[in-house]
């Protein structure tokens, strides 16, 4: 007999590889990897669940400041990645929060992506940030169009959520697209359904700059269009049967005819039809670029085309230095990823808007492009518009960056999309210092500057490369170093890089004592400050670095000698202030520290605890009271913090210290009256 196959099975490669993906550059083993999947077999929705976290994942490595692991289910961050993914919550935070998902989050803690200590919300509370996102916190075009609130906003979240389903690719045309339905619809007499006129069908579509590809599967009869229908009229917006695309490009055509010439229509006037143009709008806009007015890439193509000698059948591409001037004459157009983009050969959303600027004419073919390739390339990279914004010549920087650009591509291991943008940051800092550009100290603030961290190993391969006498990146140096025409000076190594760009911030305490004046501190004592009250309460000292950076203030405001040290704990209520806020508790803040010195000044735990029994801070510990030995292990950090602190000069070694009794008193007064 033959085992019934697990089909469930042939997704396993897939779930894998998305868990890859969203892991990046860290340092993951394939077998941790491996065991969270397997740790899923259980689950509900297994697939969706693994590509929901996957994005969690994702999303907490794009903040720059954060470490891993991380608290990954915050109500905050569930809610943006259900918008991202467009999944239901039965088929993702719901399940990731259930006990069932218990050893797969245990899996994704040894997997150093979750951390020990994470957050968890009830689906309730992660349903009310969804809410605020949704309605608030970042709407959707159509939300905003239809003026929805409340439960409709939610609701027309599940119109989007259901587009993401289909094809993310067409979230934002679709988003668009709808929006401008409806503005159109709710401005005309309504005496026709949402989707029954075509000529407002052709309205929107051209107002949200959409091809018939990206919206027509909304007027058909798959099931996820009869969905969106169905949800749309639910919030009043009703689509009735969807008017016939033939009748829609009619419509649109001659609403193309009826419009007043673009600039582009203008500058090209009897070389273009009216329509191929629009199609070169459409597929800029597609591709998320600006096109009209001075900051667009129409105001780019109308000075190529005035540049270009009529008939201009080489197309708007076909000059680099014609281009450039073109760029130049638009002063408002900055954001020159989109012009990199154009140029690029393989960038997809490049190919699209190429493609439509050929069927317009305005493109001859690839040859045309590559005959430039080089030069033009160089035109919109970030070295280049550093170089310029030194003040060396156009085309000296174009030429050096050009050739510069070619030889990174040849060179194993090393990106020039990482590089480029960390030469330029370091480019006019380095013209300052003499020409440094691969000074070690420039190269660390130029990369914290430029890049997320997850780039930054993409760099190393370089400075590992040119310490090591490779030709190519010693001719890069040279070009580089040349064109600055610096003094001679010690290269970077890779070692020396990542120690500067690593180098851990200070304490948030230790900044704000700064800031009152105490200088000439040690760090690395105010790091032990930190260390020590992580060992005194066994959790992150991230709440009471905090703490600690906001009662310097209310202590200094309280000091008679500003030049003196402060009394830090003189001021119960001053305790109180400090420690209250969004996730700041007493046991976090004050409680073992305080207590801890109570226990030195009573001669022990035994002492300590005889002398609480009746106060009511202690009494209201009620089962969470503290054992003897976890006493004397307060007092033994808190001694070594007090130490430090007095070290630190920011108190004295003796002074009227508020206890933790009187602390509680304070905090208890304190809540009684804000009640």
């Amino acid at each position: 007999c033959i085992e019934a196959p697990d089909y469930t099975l042939r997704f396993e490669p897939q779930m894998i590889e998305m868990l890859i993906s969203a892991c990046g550059d860290l340092p993951i083993e394939y077998e941790d990897i491996e065991a969270v999947v397997d740790a899923s077999n259980s689950l509900l929705f297994r697939f969706t669940v693994i590509e929901y976290a996957s994005e969690l994942i994702e999303e907490a490595l794009q903040d720059a400041d954060a470490t891993p692991p991380f608290d990954l289910l915050t109500p905050e961050r569930l809610a943006r990645v259900r918008v991202a993914t467009g999944l239901p919550p039965s088929q993702s935070y719901t399940v990731l929060l259930s006990d069932e998902a218990k050893p797969f989050r245990d899996a994704l803690v040894a997997m150093r992506v979750l951390r020990e200590a994470y957050s968890m919300p009830k689906p309730e509370v992660v349903e009310k940030a969804h809410r605020r996102l949704v309605t608030k916190g970042n709407p959707s075009e159509l939300v905003k169009a239809a003026r929805l609130t409340g439960d409709k906003a939610v609701k027309a979240d599940e119109v989007l959520a259901l587009v993401r389903r289909y094809n993310l690719r067409l979230v934002s045309a679709v988003d668009r697209f709808l929006a401008k339905l409806v503005e159109l619809w709710m401005a005309s007499d309504k005496k026709m359904y949402l989707l029954e006129d075509a000529r407002i069908v052709a309205a929107a579509r051209h107002a949200a700059g959409v091809c018939p590809a990206q919206y027509e599967w909304l007027l058909g009869n798959g099931d996820i269009a009869k969905q969106i229908r169905d949800t749309l009229a639910e919030l009043g917006l009703f689509c009735g049967k969807p008017a016939d695309a033939d009748d829609i490009n009619n419509a649109h055509a001659a609403l193309l005819k009826s419009l007043k010439p673009s600039p582009l229509v203008e500058a090209l006037k009897g070389r273009v039809k009216k329509e191929a143009i629009d199609g070169v709008r459409v597929a800029v806009l597609g591709a998320g670029w600006n096109w009209g007015r001075v900051t667009g890439l129409e105001c780019v193509f109308v000075e190529a085309a005035k540049r270009c000698p009529k008939p201009c059948e080489e197309g708007l591409l076909a000059s680099a230095p014609r281009l450039a001037e073109a760029r130049n004459a638009c002063p408002s157009f900055v954001d020159v990823r989109w012009l990199k983009a154009l140029l690029d050969h393989h960038h997809d959303d490049g190919i699209v808007v190429r493609s439509a600027m050929e069927e317009a004419g305005l493109f001859r073919d690839m040859a045309s492009l590559k005959s430039y390739n080089d030069y033009s390339e160089a035109l919109g990279t970030w070295t280049h518009d550093a170089c310029v914004a030194a003040g060396f010549e156009v085309d000296k920087c174009a030429a050096t960056v050009a050739d510069v650009r070619l030889k990174i591509f040849s060179m194993k291991g090393v990106e020039w999309s990482v590089f480029d943008p960390i030469v330029a940051a370091a480019f006019v800092p380095a013209q300052k210092a003499g020409g440094h550009l691969f000074d070690a100290e420039i190269l660390a603030d130029a990369i914290k500057r430029s890049v997320t961290s997850r780039q930054w190993q993409n760099f190393y391969p370089f400075l590992g490369l040119a310490n090591a006498g490779d030709p190519t990146a010693v001719a890069v140096r040279e070009k580089l170093d040349g064109l600055l025409a610096g003094e001679a000076y010690t290269l970077a190594t890779e070692t020396a890089v990542r120690e500067l760009v690593t180098q851990p911030k200070p304490p948030k305490f230790y900044l704000a004592a700064e800031k009152l004046g105490f200088m000439d501190m040690d760090v690395e004592k105010a790091k032990k400050v930190l260390e020590h009250a992580r060992t005194m309460t066994g959790q992150a000292a991230t709440t009471f670095d905090k703490f600690l950076a906001r009662i310097l203030p209310l202590a200094d405001e309280a000091r008679a000698d500003k030049t003196g040290p402060l009394e830090l704990f003189g001021s119960a209520e001053n305790i109180v202030k400090a420690s209250k806020g969004k996730g700041m508790r007493a046991s976090t803040t004050y409680s073992s520290y305080l207590r801890g010195l109570d226990v030195i000044a009573a001669g022990g735990a035994e002492a300590f605890i005889a002398a609480h029994t009746d106060k009511a801070a202690w009494k209201a510990l009620k089962s969470k009271k503290p054992t003897a030995e976890k006493l004397e292990k307060e007092a033994t950090e808190a001694r070594e913090i007090q130490k430090l602190l007095v070290q630190l000069r920011l108190q004295p070694e003796a002074y009227a210290r508020a206890t933790w009794a009187a602390a509680y008193d304070a905090r208890e007064a304190s809540a009684t009256d804000n009640s």
